[in-house]
């Protein structure tokens, strides 16, 4: 009887045992995963500090515009330009 005891008990800790790691491996996975992204938002960051700018910046605000309008978007005009807020139409307009 004590052996069967025994055994149960190290399958029970084997079992134990794999679960932890297959926990450890999953964190390390979501781990690595939160890195790329974070590498991946900081490549975009870089790149449009270097490379939008100017005309680039413009040309994005012309193209918001554009699309704001062909859907009947209602837009604010401050006197520093157009506001950063757009609002579509809905049927309460």
């Amino acid at each position: 009887m004590c052996l069967l005891a025994t055994g149960e008990f190290e399958a029970a800790e084997q079992q134990k045992l794999a679960i932890i790691q297959r926990a450890e491996r999953e964190r390390e996975a979501v781990i690595q995963v939160a890195q790329g992204k974070a590498e991946a938002i900081s490549l975009v960051n870089e790149a449009a500090e270097k490379y939008f700018i100017g005309n680039a910046q413009i040309l994005k605000r012309m193209k918001m515009t554009e699309n704001s309008l062909r859907e009947n978007a209602k837009i604010v005009i401050t006197e520093n330009g157009i506001s950063p807020t757009l609002r579509r139409k809905t049927n309460a307009n």
